[in-house]
């Protein structure tokens, strides 16, 4: 319900911003910037930041969705990693340095004519996303953890992400009309696991009817297909132990394991990682993990503790730094007392200063 409050918030902010852009003969344009790349319109209009890693992955899904071998895909990303690598042992003022030679010698080579689809297709995703107006339901595991429930689950595919926020390649998200671009399934709600089965990570927001809602259609999915083909799921959420999602997953008969990861001891993707210096943010609740499956998947993808184990230590490797919670306490960009916000959102520091604000096509896209 919270979600589609903010969604719905935001359709005005949308339809404006995506009418101007197909209306208009007006080009999305992409340049560098110091930390980031800049997208806008060429007549001007607001300005949105996308980092360089994120803007690397986006480009390389929707290549992989308009024809692009995943051979060729997969090169570039080696490459990009390699070179990425050499550059660890530079300063920060020399990798800034070397920023724009990096970046257009490590992308995904586009058409001229592809390109333009291509800034389009993020111009779309990135209106659409900050609309929402809400950060916090876009957090996502961290890739120690995704990277973590492949290698020991065999997990392929998110139940809940976004072209932003997702790890695999394969994914299901809230807005097809923007994120099919990038490969996105759909909805959760209208998905189904192929019919050959698979695992699949499942980290929905943290918003009670979503979650009752999640438990009960994983419920419907492994009972379906009990004999059939394998499915694990594997599903991170909050610690609420008295909520009737969370009592949902407690109670299934398809139930292996359940573990819980203390607050203090993990932390997730922030939801404007595409956006923000620091890309994890400390968890504000312990988290629940549950890992159902029918027969076939027990036997596909069989549990121990070594699994446990694993991702306990990948959760942990997404906590932030202390250097990070303080930064992201002085930018009081959320209403929690860990965002420096005591509960009331006070608007970034610039603006609580009283500082006249600059104009709109150069004010940095921020979701708060």
């Amino acid at each position: 319900a919270a979600v589609a409050r903010a969604a719905e918030a935001g359709q005005a902010r949308v339809k404006s911003a995506e009418k101007k852009a197909k209306k208009s003969t007006q080009r999305v344009m992409v340049s560098q910037s110091t930390h980031s790349l800049d997208v806008t319109l060429d007549g001007g209009g607001r300005l949105f930041k996308v980092n360089n890693e994120h803007y690397e992955k986006l480009r390389d899904l929707w290549a992989l969705m308009h024809g692009a071998s995943k051979v060729v895909v997969s090169e570039v990303v080696a490459a990009r990693s390699a070179a990425r690598e050499s550059l660890r042992g530079l300063s920060s003022k020399e990798r800034r340095i070397h920023a724009r030679e990096f970046a257009a010698a490590n992308i995904m080579p586009l058409k001229e004519s592809e390109e333009e689809a291509f800034n389009a297709a993020l111009f779309s995703v990135l209106v659409r996303y900050q609309a929402l107006q809400g950060a916090g339901f876009q957090s996502a595991c961290s890739e120690h953890v995704q990277q973590a429930l492949a290698s020991t689950l065999g997990v392929t595919h998110e139940c809940f992400a976004s072209p932003l926020n997702s790890y695999f390649a394969s994914f299901c998200s809230a807005f097809p009309d923007t994120d099919a671009a990038f490969g996105s399934l759909g909805s959760f709600w209208a998905w189904s696991p192929p019919p050959c089965g698979g695992s699949f990570e499942v980290n929905p927001p943290f918003v009670s009817d979503i979650l009752l809602d999640t438990a009960q259609r994983i419920e419907s999915l492994l009972g379906e297909n009990e004999d059939t083909s394998p499915l694990s799921f594997a599903i991170i959420v909050p610690g609420w132990p008295e909520d009737s999602g969370i009592k949902t997953f407690e109670a299934s008969t398809f139930l292996q394991t359940r573990f819980v990861v203390a607050i203090a001891d993990h932390g997730f993707c922030d939801g404007a990682q595409h956006q923000r210096q620091d890309r994890y943010r400390a968890s504000p609740y312990d988290t629940f993990v549950y890992i159902l499956q029918n027969k076939k998947g027990k036997a596909a993808w069989p549990l121990d503790e070594s699994v446990i184990v694993a991702l306990r230590d990948a959760f942990a490797m997404a906590k932030p730094s202390a250097a990070a919670v303080l930064r992201r306490k002085k930018a009081g960009r959320g209403r929690a007392d860990g965002d420096g916000g005591g509960g009331v959102y006070k608007g970034k520091p610039k603006n609580r200063r009283g500082r006249k604000r600059r104009p709109s096509s150069s004010i940095e896209s921020e979701s708060s």
